[in-house]
Parts: C-alpha cells; structure tokens; sequence
C-alpha cells in the first residue's frame, strides 16, 4: 500500500491596491475602487462624499454670503474657487452660502465666454457681484 500525501502551501499575499492610490483597504482606503478616494485625500465639503475616508464628508461651512446678480442677456453658470455652483438666469439674484475669506468667482456662457473677479468677505459679511453687458 502506497501512501500518497499531498502538502498545499500557502503564502499569504499583501492586500492589493485595485485603484493603484498607494492604500488597501487593509490600510484604510474606504473606496479601492476610485483613486482619488482615499486616507489623506482632499475633502470636497458637501458634496456627499467622504474623499479622506475619515468617516462622513466634512461640512460646508457657511458663514458668509454672495449675491450673484445677472444683468446680462444670457445665463451664466458660477463657479466659486473652481467649483461649480449654480446657474443665474437674465435678471435674477441668486444668493449662494460660502465661508468667509478670498475667493476667486467665475461666470461663464457659451457666447461671450467667462468673467472672472476675486472678492473677499469677512465672517457675516455680504458680497454682492453683478454681471451686466458691456
């Protein structure tokens, strides 16, 4: 009688880092599936996401306002430190909640291309910003 034993060896790999940011999940990472998601990433405050994996996205902090009024023919499309947002349609005011500081404010349509104005507003203050045709 033949005794035939059969020996499997297993070697443990390291967690793999499938969106290749440089963590696993094993170290962290909340989304291996999106790289720019991950511990130590820039937050996105309000946008839903949680980008730095700490848990919940972190809030927008609003303590200062921005009118936007458009005197112009066409929509314009805001954008406030890179971000998009909100659309002002012809003759309307719209008010967006922001933090206080300098921020760089940009409006654009599909015509007449962007205008872009930095502005500062102190805690509580109020920016008023309107676009009109030249």
């Amino acid at each position: 009688m033949v005794l035939i034993r059969i020996v499997t060896a297993v070697t443990l790999c390291p967690a793999l880092d499938n969106d290749g940011d440089g963590y696993t999940v094993a170290q962290g990472d909340c989304n291996d599936n999106n790289s720019s998601i991950h511990p130590g990433a820039v937050d996105i405050c309000g946008d839903g996401i949680d980008q730095d994996c700490t848990g919940s996205d972190c809030p927008i902090q609003t303590d200062a306002f921005l009118d936007v009024k458009n005197d112009f023919h066409i929509t314009q499309r805001i954008s406030i430190d890179g971000t998009y947002v909100g659309d002002v349609k012809p003759g309307q005011t719209v008010t967006f909640s922001i933090s206080a500081g300098s921020h760089t404010l940009k409006a654009c349509d599909n015509i007449t291309g962007c205008l872009t104005k930095s502005m500062y507003i102190e805690a509580g203050g109020r920016g008023v910003w309107t676009i009109f045709d030249s």
